[in-house]
């Protein structure tokens, strides 16, 4: 039976809280997506502490266990928000697209972010999550339409991921990328012991060179040409050879020829082992050449013969064929570089570090071409993926040249392209400061050598084969089984030792000695003391160990010279990799305790992690001590400094009152409950002592949300009829009514 939408929507106030929109609209939308009761679980544990998505949903058809049950391989995850948020917040789209990265989420292929007034899908692609469509509306009679639009999408989406290498700036690499990105995934498959991604099964691969250059067509295949001219002989054995037989792309775009007659499957030399072993032709990955007559294929022209919008429509009959499609695409705004970025999912920017121009470039793509070609899609929005270096004449991350002036110099113009281009945008996301985890691909007589031999680098050599699985792994793939570390150090045990005892504090001194050997902490160092942690987790360890862990790691991560005393996007989201594996302990606790404590600023996506595990570990006995209440006094503080409590943090207290609500909880508890939420309330900057009419409703909503009204709750009431200079009438009322019912003053 179809459910009656009107009716829904019209129990639905506007200032309902989450639980109403996951029980009056999530719960019938997941009915009217196909799915019955024991099909989705509420409050699904993603793998990352004590993280949880709303809802995750997943078909029983052609399963041995019920989803409700098992709680495993989930297929769509959803995210529900209240009707005044805001769903395309840049928070709550980075929540959904974190939840679908951890670990216990990575089979789900499908999110959904909905507050009932919109909804939006995205798709998990791999590592990569984009958007599916835009931020579409319920109300005014199309919640119908907008709804069979979804289901069709989660029913019926293609498989291929297409991605378009592109930057407003030649001379970076663009063609060199997209060919080694290419057969680097046309690789993977293939029984190679050398190569980290053996486990993951065969990928359909497509290259598209939709540049007038046609520089990846000639990096590939040979013109059929005479074998002789002027005197000259060519030998075409072990080439891939253009053919006459094969439909022009050219020809394509405007006779309306399908895009299927103009591809070829580009082949590899290959010979198995064995002594009456043959070399046979293995295909690596399919490509559509761009044609000679390309280069007469003005700007002009292609505005009187075809749209920009018709390579997406030529594609689209191959997205069920191919698990990634590759776009090459001219560096300046022109009818090729338009139409790329109009058929892709996502956009990789290939930049140089010592190239200013490749870099602001960039940022022009992001902030200016791309808000352009959303307006005229129909659909998703694309989505730019990090800039990575490319083509660079050092490994910059370990090159010890690379650091005092050049680096400082290099971080300082980063700064200045995020503050001059990002008044809109968050830079720091594409833009990020080079560590050891940054991908970058060093330029190498190797990877230009090959080219005359028609053949990707990466399939000839195994150092650029490495260099390019390093952002495959980075952007796009996960492996069937992550490989291990390879960073053994007199620090740590070696694999085959089992640490069972715990460290001594013998131990800890001699490991104590070798860190500050060198008077600091390098990222190695820090690898080996977190892989250390987790072999003694829960063994009898001397007091000096967790000593030692929390202050060297703090001292790590905060004097860092890329952002001393702070710890930015990119070391929060090491710290919280590093820490989510195998759960967390008692010694990752109070690293991020202290690191929130001591530094001087923290990105959002580690303040919020610190919060959720601590909100876990307070919440494991019921109860809160007095310690527990003055570490989450401390965290908060030092994450709000001097912007004031935010709504944020105080959802977060209501939340853990809620759930030891009735216990033995410390007076330090209740003070601060009560101090912290008054001071959100209150203490308002635009508007000190005055409870405004949205800050009412919220308190309105909160207080007694759980179905109580505590004694902590009626002290902040309390505390707040007799500090308040104004109060919204809203408020008033109640304060007025829960005085005389409960008698407090």
């Amino acid at each position: 039976m179809a459910a009656d939408w009107n009716e829904i929507f019209n129990q639905i106030s506007p200032n309902a809280n989450e639980r109403e929109i996951e029980t009056k609209f999530v719960v019938p939308l997941i009915k009217d997506l196909g799915y019955d009761s024991d099909e989705y679980c509420f409050q699904f544990k993603t793998g990352l502490g004590t993280n949880a998505v709303d809802f995750a949903v997943r078909s029983n058809a052609g399963r041995g266990d019920k989803f409700h049950d098992s709680m495993t391989e989930p297929f769509l995850l959803i995210e529900a928000k209240k009707p005044s948020e805001d769903i395309s917040k840049p928070s709550h789209i980075n929540q959904l697209m974190s939840y679908l990265s951890h670990v216990n989420c990575h089979p789900a292929r499908f999110g959904i972010l909905t507050n009932s007034v919109q909804i939006q899908l995205y798709r998990s692609h791999g590592r990569v999550v984009h958007p599916l469509t835009k931020v579409l509306p319920l109300r005014d009679s199309k919640a119908e339409e907008t709804l069979a639009k979804i289901k069709g999408l989660v029913k019926t989406s293609a498989k291929a991921l297409t991605i378009c290498v592109y930057n407003n700036k030649g001379g970076v690499g663009k063609t060199t990328t997209a060919v080694n990105l290419a057969a680097t995934l046309g690789i993977i498959g293939f029984k190679r012991k050398d190569f980290v991604f053996n486990n993951n099964s065969k990928k359909n691969v497509l290259a598209l060179d939709f540049d007038a250059q046609r520089d990846m067509t000639k990096s590939l295949f040979r013109e059929p040409a005479a074998k002789k001219l002027r005197g000259l002989s060519f030998s075409y054995e072990g080439c891939n050879i253009l053919s006459k037989d094969k439909a022009p792309l050219t020809e394509c775009l405007d006779k309306n020829i399908s895009l299927c007659e103009a591809i070829y499957s580009y082949k590899v030399k290959s010979k198995k082992s064995g002594a009456n072993a043959k070399v046979s032709e293995v295909p690596l990955f399919d490509v559509v050449p761009a044609n000679d007559e390309f280069k007469r294929y003005g700007e002009d022209d292609c505005k009187e013969k075809v749209h920009f919008s018709k390579l997406r429509e030529l594609l689209s009959e191959l997205r069920d064929k191919y698990d990634y499609i590759v776009i090459d695409c001219p560096p300046q705004v022109s009818f090729f570089s338009r139409s790329g970025l109009y058929a892709a999912d996502v956009l990789l920017i290939p930049v140089k570090h010592s190239d200013l121009a490749s870099l602001h470039n960039a940022a022009k793509v992001i902030t200016e071409i791309i808000p352009q070609m959303n307006e005229l899609r129909k659909e998703a929005e694309l989505t730019a993926l990090p800039v990575f270096y490319n083509d660079e004449e050092k490994d910059i991350r370990n090159d010890e040249k690379f650091r005092g002036r050049e680096q400082e110099m290099f971080a300082n113009e980063l700064d200045f392209i995020v503050k001059s281009y990002g008044e809109n945008y968050d830079l720091k996301r594409y833009f990020k400061k080079i560590t050891a985890e940054t991908v970058v691909i060093p330029s190498s007589a190797t990877i230009s050598s090959h080219s005359f031999e028609r053949l990707p680098a990466a399939y000839k050599s195994m150092k650029v084969l490495n260099w390019y699985a390093d952002l495959v792994k980075h952007y796009f793939l996960r492996p069937a089984k992550e490989p291990e570390l390879n960073q053994e150090t007199d620090v740590i045990p070696k694999k085959s030792e089992k640490v069972q005892a715990g460290i001594d504090a013998d131990k800890v001194r001699t490991i104590r000695s070798t860190l500050y050997k060198d008077g600091k902490i390098d990222r190695k160092e820090a690898e080996a003391l977190f892989k250390l942690n987790k072999q003694v987790s829960g063994a009898d360890n001397d007091p000096s160990w967790k000593i030692l862990f929390v202050e060297a790691l703090t001292e790590h991560f905060l004097k860092d010279e890329a952002s001393p005393g702070a710890v930015d996007e990119d070391e929060a989201a090491y710290i919280i990799d590093k820490i989510k594996a195998d759960g967390i302990d008692g010694a990752e606790l109070d690293l991020l305790v202290n690191i929130a404590i001591n530094a001087k600023s923290c990105h959002e996506s580690f303040n919020a992690f610190v919060l959720e595990s601590l909100r876990a570990s307070a919440l494991a006995d019921g109860v809160i001590d007095d310690d527990e209440a003055e570490t989450i006094r401390k965290v908060i503080y030092s994450a709000v400094r001097d912007k004031g409590v935010e709504q944020s943090y105080a959802d977060f207290l209501f939340d853990i009152n809620d759930s030891v609500s009735g216990a033995a909880n410390s007076p330090k508890w209740q003070k601060l409950f009560v101090t912290t939420v008054s001071e959100y309330l209150i203490k308002d900057r635009t508007s000190p002592g005055k409870i405004d009419g949205k800050k009412a409703e919220w308190l309105i909503g909160r207080i007694g949300s759980d179905g109580k009204f505590d004694e902590n709750e009626k002290a902040l009431l309390s505390h707040i009829k007799a500090s308040a200079k104004e109060i919204h009438p809203k408020l008033q009322f109640l304060l007025d009514f829960f005085g005389y019912k409960f008698g407090y003053k």
